[in-house]
């Protein structure tokens, strides 16, 4: 199967996680939006365009505003940093998504999402950075 080593990262991981492109706007953290490049039930993994620093200790409520015309509506969750990654272009920080209201609409979106990509044989489209 050509979509194979995708399954294969799926299946590696607790929850279904995939590429997935969006604007991801935590203003506690960043005055710039970030941009989201996978998303799971229980996490994502963000690129900020710009060096910022973290406190893994807080929680940041993000607004996600994804790329598939399907979530017209931008998700509100709670995240809470897991890791991060200095870049020359910008930073990458692992989130953990916190169980609020949207955590079920999230899981919504991601089921039908995966179900899409394992039917129609479509490769997602990660984040163009």
């Amino acid at each position: 199967m050509i979509y194979s080593s995708f399954i294969m990262i799926i299946q590696k991981r607790k929850e279904r996680r995939f590429a997935e492109s969006g604007k991801v706007f935590i203003p506690g953290l960043c005055p710039l939006p970030g941009f989201l490049l996978d998303i799971s039930g229980g996490g994502c993994r963000i690129r900020f365009p710009s060096s910022i620093e973290i406190d893994n200790a807080s929680d940041y409520k993000a607004s996600f505003a994804l790329g598939n015309k399907i979530a017209n509506v931008p998700f509100i969750l709670v995240l809470q940093p897991r890791w991060e990654s200095k870049q020359s272009t910008g930073t990458e920080i692992g989130f953990e998504v916190l169980h609020v209201p949207e955590t079920k609409r999230l899981a919504s979106y991601i089921e039908y999402r995966c179900r899409r990509i394992v039917s129609t044989g479509t490769k997602p489209v990660a984040a163009a950075i």
